[in-house]
């Protein structure tokens, strides 16, 4: 039986943020599974930009499907290219209104607990620290490739990711943080947008400021299926050339958010001048990831 009818109560509590961008292939498979969520979202926002695929068709069958639950907002752009995802999730988030806030990805899957945990464990940590205090909460997950069939490890192994907030400049410098399983609340929102045009990504600048500003929980509990999709047909050295060539472009985009980060938020000078010593441990940790073998899909 698909979805009923839905009223929006007139105080919304939580909130889910969706960009879209040619996600035709799975987008109707991770509407679903918020539809089925435990904890239903009150509203789902979605910002697609410039989709030239059925996207757009399944978010009108949606719309009409659920009226009032799911709310597309137009993309705000000067330039006549897409946005990307750091803008696109920057209009969402400045669109949202309720107190907690999930951001979501076109091709995931999430299973039904995910925003039951997510939002229980984040009211516990403002019973704890208060509701003024900028917090985000993110997951681990189960990594899935284009046909759900399930992939070894997590996708905190794949980040090296022990759970456990790094420091500030370690984390500018490879953020952990995947905003796929990003649960924020509305201090932390107040706190960090807008989101510069300076971020290397939205979950990262999120990240920062919740370690900054707040505290940057964890759940290691994998609430859901975090789909890769994307280069499955290059070879392995082909993949380790591209990183070689993109690597420098990288590294600068992540000084260039350093800047405006400690810009922003005014962090005193020794604290700044911490990037540099930081960034002998970052490589050798880059070095050691872009040496581990592909994951291959389980048997499972």
């Amino acid at each position: 039986m698909g979805p009923a009818v839905v009223v929006i109560p007139e105080t919304l509590t939580l909130e889910v943020v969706l960009a879209t961008c040619n996600g035709a292939a799975f987008l109707d498979a991770q509407l679903e599974s918020l539809w089925r969520q435990h904890r239903r979202p009150d509203r789902v926002l979605v910002c697609d930009d410039s989709s030239c695929d059925d996207t757009p068709a399944i978010l009108q069958r949606w719309q009409c499907r659920c009226p009032g639950w799911l709310e597309r907002i137009s993309p705000v752009c000067d330039q006549p290219q897409r946005l990307g995802p750091t803008a696109a999730f920057n209009q969402l988030l400045l669109a949202s209104r309720a107190p907690y806030v999930a951001l979501c990805d076109q091709d995931d899957l999430w299973f039904p607990e995910r925003l039951a945990t997510g939002l229980r464990l984040l009211q516990d940590a403002e019973t704890r620290h208060g509701s003024g205090t900028p917090l985000l909460l993110h997951s681990d997950a189960q990594l899935i490739d284009a046909n759900g069939h399930r992939l070894a490890g997590s996708l905190w192994q794949s980040h090296r990711c022990q759970g456990t907030p790094p420091g500030l400049v370690s984390l500018a410098q490879h953020n952990q943080v995947t905003g796929c399983t990003v649960l924020v609340n509305r201090a932390l929102l107040q706190r960090a947008l807008p989101i510069p045009a300076a971020a290397v990504f939205h979950d990262s600048w999120l990240a920062l400021v919740a370690r900054h500003s707040g505290e940057l929980l964890a759940c290691p509990d994998q609430l859901l299926a975090h789909r890769r999709h994307c280069n499955n047909s290059s070879d392995s050295r082909g993949r380790r050339r591209a990183s070689i060539r993109l690597a420098w472009q990288r590294w600068q985009a992540k000084q260039c958010q350093w800047h405006c980060f400690c810009s922003r938020y005014q962090l005193p000078w020794h604290q700044r001048l911490t990037w540099w010593p930081q960034i002998f441990i970052t490589l050798a940790r880059n070095a050691r990831r872009q040496s581990t073998p592909d994951m291959k899909p389980t048997t499972s």
